[in-house]
């Protein structure tokens, strides 16, 4: 059996890293509170985002449950069983987590999901 090479695993950890972000800005959370909910602590989060770490199995499914996304859009984008309301508030943080990441002084405008709302869950 073949090993992954690193390079690959650095894209996918990545990858995941923006799809978890934009469901944490989509979700409305910080950093600090979506650690808190599954028991590491800020700085692991924004390593995941960042591609730095890759997720347990484990931390998979606790994300998943908290975030209220289905393991396969954090695991390969694909959004097919997400809800409709779901997909367009992803669709809208992933744009605004994009913006936030060029521009560090929005970051907090992205967080707080000024284009999303809870009140519009499908």
């Amino acid at each position: 059996m073949r090993a992954v090479p690193s390079e690959q695993r650095q894209e996918e950890a990545r990858q995941i890293g923006e799809r978890l972000r934009a469901a944490r800005l989509a979700a409305e959370m910080t950093r600090a509170q979506l650690g808190n909910h599954v028991g590491c602590d800020e700085t692991h989060i924004k390593f995941l985002e960042t591609g730095k770490r890759g997720p347990s199995v484990y931390l998979i499914n606790s994300l998943c449950l908290v975030l209220e996304i289905d393991p396969n859009y954090l695991l390969t984008g694909r959004t097919d069983r997400l809800r409709p309301g779901l997909r367009a508030r992803l669709a809208a943080a992933r744009i605004d987590g994009a913006y936030a990441t060029r521009h560090p002084a929005a970051h907090s405008v992205a967080a707080a999901g000024s284009h999303v709302r809870k009140a519009s869950l499908a």
